[in-house]
């Protein structure tokens, strides 16, 4: 135990203990469930099915569409106001100005999710029915379809309020509820998996991700949410002047990411055919587990950073960007090693899991990307702690270039391609992003000076921020 709690103090921090044990554990669980579940589905799914699945699986994923990066912009600009709040008898203490802002962020990003989930339904819907038909299957999809759509558009619509409580420094609490969220509800899917449900397990599992959720925030945090509810708002944030110039640079990330990443598996179904879309989606959700353990730092990091940032902190945001970026890419490379040498052991011993995934020399590839994709989440937070995004362009320059190759290489039949191209794009990020931290981090530090915030805060941001105190 002791040797954790060393490797916890070097990774991230003593301050951050609890709030990276239990989001280790969430991810630790996902880790070995998600293997499980892999498991399951290669020996409950047909190859069709399995193709169907990710399938589905990369359809409800264009919710990034909606949502346009609007999680990551709040609980950043909610972080900016909770460096000089706290939350203490049910109620939100500070400067009027600041619990006023917040209030203005938490109603109007509610407003927001709300059309991105009708939109999300009345959109997507008759999108995936069209993608999905086109195959002509004999496969029953058309319900599991509606239904997971539907719940998946009000998860949508309740992300913001996680955003907030991340933002607000309720990070121990969120991760501990998603260490209980990931658990109750991969088990679930896994029992639906092997009970025969088929594409009904995606719906079984948003349901109790659903109840878990409504839950929480209705047990926990719904006086906190009642309070900024109820607040009168004097001072607003000024959403075209402050937020919108990173949102929607935020928002053309997340349809890149989506463009390419999800949208493989979409391509190969439609180019290839849902055999080999069921192979390229189960690799990704390899790949996708094995790299989770990395968003540990980002999602409990990302408000620190925005705090010590408002809090013009820039030698302590410096030392601790360089700690979890080598933390958590040392972990990931020692991870990525072991999954590889395991891979090739269930092929050398002949597993018919093994048989449907992408051959040992793309899955190699692709490995790569997970270690050049956690530094490119540290970098991006480390950004954007400072209110800035200037990764736009060279992100939609790559993204572009990214999706036609893969669309052309799927096209002609070669997966081997798609791999290198969706592998070689992140590690083209990486170089650039390093680039740009040091040609501008100096720019975005000149405008307010430590001695300003210390003077209007009136104590020690940190003790008053609450990411230290327990909400």
């Amino acid at each position: 135990m002791r040797v954790v709690n060393r490797f916890i103090e070097f990774a991230i921090g003593a301050k951050h203990s609890k709030a990276f044990l239990f989001a280790g554990a969430a991810r630790v669980w996902q880790l070995i469930v998600g293997f499980a579940i892999l498991y399951a589905i290669s020996s409950s799914f047909s190859k069709e099915i399995q193709g169907y699945y990710y399938v589905v699986l990369s359809l409800l994923a264009m919710q990034a569409f909606f949502e346009l990066g609007m999680s990551v912009v709040i609980m950043t600009f909610s972080a900016h106001q909770w460096a000089f709040l706290k939350f203490d008898n049910k109620q939100i203490q500070g400067d009027e100005c600041h619990i006023s802002k917040l209030s203005d962020i938490f109603k109007k990003s509610v407003r927001w999710y709300g059309v991105a989930a009708i939109l999300y339904i009345l959109i997507i819907t008759p999108v995936g029915y069209f993608i999905l038909s086109e195959q002509g299957s004999a496969i029953s999809w058309e319900s599991p379809w509606i239904i997971s759509i539907i719940l998946s558009a009000i998860l949508v619509f309740l992300q913001p309020l996680y955003s907030i409580l991340e933002g607000c420094g309720m990070i121990e609490q969120v991760t501990k509820f998603r260490f209980y969220e990931a658990s109750l509800s991969s088990v679930v899917l896994l029992i639906s998996i092997y009970s025969g449900m088929g594409l009904w397990a995606i719906s079984a599992q948003y349901t109790i991700r659903l109840f878990i959720q409504l839950f929480f925030i209705f047990r926990d945090k719904w006086p906190f949410f009642r309070y900024l509810l109820r607040t009168v708002i004097t001072e607003k944030v000024e959403w075209k002047r402050e937020i919108f110039p990173m949102q929607y640079r935020l928002a053309a990330h997340a349809i890149m990411a989506y463009l390419t990443f999800s949208a493989i598996t979409l391509l190969i179904f439609k180019y290839i055919g849902p055999v080999e879309a069921g192979k390229i989606g189960m690799s990704f959700q390899i790949i996708g587990v094995v790299g989770s353990i990395g968003v540990i730092w980002v999602q409990i990091m990302g408000p620190r950073f925005a705090i010590l940032a408002a809090a013009k902190r820039f030698e302590e945001l410096d030392n601790s960007y360089k700690q979890i970026m080598k933390s958590s890419v040392s972990l990931l490379f020692v991870l990525c090693c072991a999954a590889v040498m395991l891979l090739q052991l269930a092929e050398f011993i002949h597993l018919a899991f093994s048989e449907r995934l992408l051959g040992m020399h793309d899955f190699s590839i692709l490995f790569l990307s997970i270690v050049a994709g956690q530094i490119i989440q540290v970098q991006a937070a480390y950004i954007r702690a400072h209110k800035k995004d200037e990764m736009l362009h060279i992100h939609i320059i790559l993204g572009i270039l990214c999706t036609v190759l893969i669309a052309y290489f799927s096209f002609i039949k070669s997966i081997s391609f798609v791999v290198i191209v969706y592998s070689f794009t992140r590690v083209v990020m990486v170089i650039w992003h390093f680039i740009l931290i040091e040609r501008r981090k100096g720019v975005w530090r000149r405008d307010v000076s430590l001695q300003q915030v210390y003077a209007y805060a009136g104590t020690t941001l940190e003790k008053k921020a609450g990411w230290v105190n327990k909400t």
